[in-house]
C-alpha cells in the first residue's frame, strides 16, 4: 500500500482509508463478526487509516475498534486511529445538533479514548463546525488535548476555506475531510485551493458515491429499509435542482459554504442537498431561472395583533421584475383568507400574465413539527390549492412528486382557511386546559392525572396539556390572522381571543406559582436566586420565537429575583424585538442545582437528567408535567 502524508506534521497514512461507520449504522443492518473479519483484512493489505466517530452506532463503532484492538494485540502500533467529535446524539441515536464548545470537546475525547481502549488519537477531527461557537475556541481546546498527549493531530470536516483558515492559526490542521465526488465537487472552488496553500492534508470521504458508482444500488428498492440513503436526496426520485433566496448574506455564504445556521439540521444535510444541484443566493435576478417559486416568509403580527405582510410584500417586489410565463408562484406563509388572491395575483397580472393560462398561482400551507422525527415532509399530507382548475393542476403535479400524500382543495381561500383552524384548533384547546389547570389547582386536584385518566376514553376525546404559555412562529400568531379578518365581516371571534388571553397570562400564573412556593419555605422572591430551566418554546429544539421562558423570566428579575438559565440547545441569549438579556446557559450539575432557591422546569428538554435535577434541587416549580406523580414538586 504507498503511503501519504497529512499536513506538515509528519502524519503519514496509507493511500487509502477505511471508513468504519458503515459497520454500525446508517448504511443497514451489520454483523459485528463480519466487520471484524473485515478489519482484519484491512490490516492485512496496508490499509491503516481508520476513521471512526463517536456519533457512530452512536458509540458502537468505536468500542468495536476498541474490541479489535484488545483482541489483536500489536494491531494498535499499526493503524493511525482518527475519530470525530461535534454531532450530538443520545443514547437512542436522536441528534442534539452540534457543539464545539471547550468543555464538549474535552469530555468527548476522553469518552472516545474510553470506548476505543487506546491512550491517545492519532488524528482528531471537529465533525461538523458548530455556528454558535468561534472556532477558536473549539481548536484551542483542541490543542490542549495535543499538549496533553491525548491527541496527535488535529483535523476538520466539512469546514470552509474560511473556517479552515482561522483555525489553522490557532493550531495546524493536517487534515480536512469532506465528502469529494462526481456527486460533491464543491470542495474544488475554495477548499482544495486553500488546503494546498496552507499544506493542509485532504482526506476526501465517499469517493464512489455513497456506494452509487459501484453499480451496487441501482435504484430505492436495493437499499435497507434503515439505510439512511433512503432519506438522501441523492437516492430520491425527484432530485430537483433547488435555488434558495435569501436576503442575509451571511446565511447564504454559509449555505454555499455547506455550513447550516440550525442545530438541528446537521451541515451534512446541507452538503449533500449541494450535490444534487442546490445552492443559495441573494441575487433575485435568478428568479426567471425557476420553474416554481415557493414562498416561505414571516408573517408577523403587529403591534395591535394585525395582520403584518411587510414580509410578502417585500419578497413580491423584489421578484416582480424578474417573472416569466410559464412559472408556478406558490405562498407557504400563514396567513388570512384572501391573501393569495389579493397579493400575488395582481403581481403576476401586472407583468403581464393570464393567471391560469400562461402563469400559475397557488397556496400551499407549511406544515411541520420542530423537533418530530417521525413525520418529516415527506410523509405529512400536503395541503395544495390553486387559483384556478389549472393553477391546482401544477400546484398538486409539484408537491405530489415530493409528498407521499396532497390534499387538493377547490381554492386558495379554503387552503388559508385550513392552516388557520389547525393552528386555532390547538390554541383554543391549550387555552381550554390552561384554564382548567388553574380551576383544578385552587381544588387541589392534579390537572395532569385529569388529563392522562380522560385520556383512556377510546373515542370523542383529544388530550391537550397545559404549559407556561404557547411559543413557536404558528400557534401564538396565527389565530389572530382570522380575528382581524373576522371583523372585515362584523364578526367577533370570542372563543380565540379568550383563548389568546389565557394563554398569555401563563407567565404570570407561573412566577405566581413561584412565589407560592418560596412563601412555604420562608422565602420571597426578592432576592432568590432562580434557575429556568429550558427556554426554547417547545422541546429537543433550539427555537426561542415567541417563547413564554421570556415573559417568565421578565417578570422574575421585575420582582428583583436574581435569574440564570440552562439549554443545551440555547447557548447564549441576544438581543430580539421585546427582549435584552444578554444571558449565556449555565452549566447543569448537582452542585450548581444546589446553588439555586428554586428551579423552574419551563421547557422539558428529553436529554434533562430529571433525577439529577429531582435530588439536588431545593424546591421545583414544573410547569410541563414531568413530574406529574411526585408529590414534592409544585406544579404550575
Amino acid at each position: 500500500m504507498k503511503m501519504r502524508t497529512l499536513g506538515k506534521q509528519g502524519l503519514e497514512v496509507s493511500a487509502i482509508g477505511l471508513g468504519c461507520m458503515g459497520m454500525s449504522d446508517f448504511y443497514g443492518a451489520s454483523d459485528d463478526a463480519v466487520n471484524i473479519q473485515v478489519l482484519a483484512g484491512a490490516l492485512e493489505r496496508g490499509v491503516t487509516l481508520w476513521d471512526t466517530a463517536d456519533m457512530y452506532g452512536p458509540f458502537t463503532n468505536e468500542s468495536l475498534l476498541g474490541r479489535f484492538f484488545k483482541e489483536n494485540p500489536g494491531s494498535r502500533e499499526r493503524v493511525k486511529l482518527a475519530t470525530k467529535f461535534g454531532n450530538r446524539r443520545n443514547d437512542k441515536g436522536d441528534f442534539l445538533g452540534v457543539c464545539g464548545t471547550p468543555e464538549y470537546v474535552k469530555s468527548a475525547c476522553d469518552a472516545s479514548l474510553q470506548r476505543l481502549g487506546v491512550e491517545c488519537i492519532d488524528l482528531y477531527y471537529q465533525h461538523r463546525v458548530d455556528p454558535q461557537v468561534p472556532i477558536e475556541e473549539t481548536v484551542g481546546a483542541m490543542a490542549e488535548l495535543v499538549t496533553a498527549g491525548k491527541v496527535r493531530y488535529l483535523g476538520l470536516s466539512e469546514a470552509s476555506a474560511r473556517t479552515l483558515r482561522r483555525a489553522h492559526a490557532v493550531h495546524p490542521i493536517s487534515a480536512l475531510q469532506s465528502e469529494y465526488s462526481l456527486w460533491s465537487r464543491e470542495v474544488e472552488a475554495e477548499v482544495l485551493p486553500t488546503c494546498w496553500e496552507l499544506g493542509i492534508g485532504f482526506v476526501a470521504y465517499s469517493p464512489l458515491g455513497r456506494g452509487f458508482l459501484t453499480g451496487a444500488i441501482r435504484q430505492r428498492s436495493d437499499l435497507d429499509q434503515s439505510d439512511w440513503r433512503l432519506a438522501n436526496p441523492r437516492f430520491s426520485e425527484e432530485n430537483f435542482k433547488t435555488v434558495g433566496f435569501d436576503i442575509d448574506e451571511e446565511k447564504v455564504q454559509k449555505l454555499n459554504n455547506g455550513e447550516s445556521y440550525l442545530r438541528h439540521i446537521p451541515s451534512s444535510a446541507i452538503t449533500n442537498a449541494a450535490s444534487n444541484g442546490f445552492t443559495a443566493t441573494s441575487d433575485w435576478t435568478r428568479i426567471s431561472d425557476c420553474d416554481a417559486i415557493l414562498i416561505c416568509v414571516p408573517t408577523p403580527l403587529g403591534s395591535n395583533k394585525e395582520p403584518d405582510l411587510q414580509y410578502i410584500r417585500g419578497t413580491l417586489d423584489s421578484i416582480k421584475p424578474h417573472l416569466r410565463a410559464d412559472q408556478l408562484l406558490i405562498l407557504e406563509s400563514t396567513t388570512y383568507p384572501g391573501t393569495t388572491e389579493e397579493e400575488l395575483v395582481p403581481v403576476a397580472e401586472e407583468r403581464g400574465f393570464t393567471v391560469g393560462k400562461d402563469f400559475f398561482v397557488g397556496f400551499s400551507p407549511e406544515r411541520e413539527d420542530p423537533g418530530n422525527t417521525t413525520f418529516t415532509i415527506k410523509n405529512i399530507p400536503k395541503v395544495v390549492s390553486g387559483i384556478t382548475e389549472n393553477c391546482l393542476g401544477v400546484t398538486e403535479a409539484l408537491y405530489s412528486s415530493i409528498v407521499k400524500r396532497t390534499v387538493p382543495v377547490s381554492s386558495t381561500r379554503v387552503a388559508e382557511m385550513t392552516k388557520l383552524l389547525e393552528n386555532i384548533h390547538r390554541a383554543v384547546n391549550i387555552g381550554l386546559v390552561n384554564e382548567l389547570k388553574m380551576v383544578a389547582d385552587k381544588m387541589d386536584i392534579d390537572i395532569f392525572e385529569v388529563i392522562d385518566a380522560a385520556a383512556t376514553k377510546p373515542f370523542g376525546f383529544t388530550p391537550y396539556y397545559p404549559g407556561p404559555g404557547l411559543g413557536g412562529h404558528c400557534i401564538p400568531i396565527d389565530p389572530f390572522y382570522l380575528t382581524w379578518k373576522a371583523r372585515k365581516y362584523g364578526i367577533h371571534t370570542r372563543f380565540i381571543e379568550l383563548a389568546g388571553e389565557i394563554n398569555a397570562s401563563m407567565p404570570e400564573w407561573v412566577v405566581g406559582k413561584a412565589s407560592e412556593a418560596l412563601a412555604k419555605k420562608g422565602m420571597d422572591l426578592p432576592g432568590a436566586k432562580v434557575l429556568i430551566l429550558g427556554v426554547a418554546y417547545k422541546k429537543n429544539i433550539d427555537d426561542i420565537r415567541e417563547t413564554p421562558a421570556f415573559r417568565i423570566i421578565k417578570l422574575l428579575q421585575e420582582k428583583k429575583a436574581k435569574v440564570d438559565y440552562h439549554d443545551p440547545y440555547v447557548q447564549n441569549l441576544h438581543q430580539t424585538r421585546e427582549y435584552d438579556f444578554q444571558m449565556s446557559s449555565v452549566d447543569l450539575s448537582a452542585k450548581k442545582l444546589m446553588e439555586y432557591d428554586l428551579v423552574v422546569l419551563v421547557t422539558d428538554h428529553d436529554t434533562f437528567d430529571y433525577d439529577l435535577i429531582h435530588k439536588s434541587a431545593k424546591c421545583i416549580v414544573d410547569t410541563r408535567g414531568r413530574y406529574r406523580h411526585n408529590k414534592t414538586v409544585v406544579k404550575a
